[in-house]
């Protein structure tokens, strides 16, 4: 698995802002799934020659200045449970393809309370902090929801109904009840290995299997 992000170190405010993470495997660049998170964890930039892939990298991208920002990253434990799932939901045991994750917010942080704080108090924001609507454009599915309670945060309530909205119109509602309260958003940690053997993760991951046409 590689791993590659839109990376900044922002002039604004200081914080490090990491946003559409794609997991690439084997020899295929075609979109396999995405999952939408609460903020990026703590996957961190690494120097390594990316010549070669960011040339597929910049067929992401329209714009020149997102094309500039194409970082490779370390890998972080929420990264292989996300590939344990789609493994599973495409019954293989090698992927090809790649998987997005977007974030409701764009700092870089394992410290999701430190994250909540800093959105509710900067006055002073990066543009980058937020990339919703450029996100919800990309979603391609099978698409997982997996942000947890912060969905129902007053600051990203209107976000996450409008993913969930966009993600009901891409997949069907046969994964995702439109009523938002109606859903549970289980961290990939928790639907892969905490929670793996319960009935409530069992049933989700069923969901994320209908999701896909062989």
């Amino acid at each position: 698995m590689k791993v590659f992000a839109h990376y900044i170190e922002s002039e604004i405010d200081g914080e490090c802002y990491r946003w559409r993470t794609l997991l690439q495997f084997g020899g295929s660049w075609d979109i396999i799934g995405s999952v939408y998170m609460q903020n990026p964890g703590s996957a961190v930039p690494i120097d390594k020659p990316m010549q070669e892939d960011l040339e597929h990298l910049k067929s992401f991208d329209k714009a020149d200045e997102e094309q500039q920002s194409w970082r490779c990253f370390s890998a972080d434990p929420t990264m292989w449970c996300i590939r344990d799932l789609f493994c599973e939901a495409y019954r293989k045991d090698q992927l090809s393809g790649v998987i997005q994750i977007f974030n409701l917010m764009n700092m870089r942080t394992p410290n999701a309370s430190k994250a909540l704080e800093f959105v509710k108090s900067s006055q002073e924001k990066d543009s980058h902090i937020r990339t919703v609507d450029d996100d919800i454009r990309q979603l391609v599915a099978p698409i997982y929801l997996g942000w947890g309670t912060w969905g129902a945060n007053s600051i990203f309530k209107n976000d996450a109904e409008r993913i969930l909205q966009s993600t009901c119109e891409l997949t069907g509602t046969s994964c995702y009840h439109q009523n938002y309260k109606d859903n549970k958003y289980y961290h990939p940690r928790w639907l892969m290995r905490y929670g793996k053997n319960r009935d409530a993760s069992k049933n989700l991951r069923e969901k994320i299997k209908g999701q896909i046409r062989f």
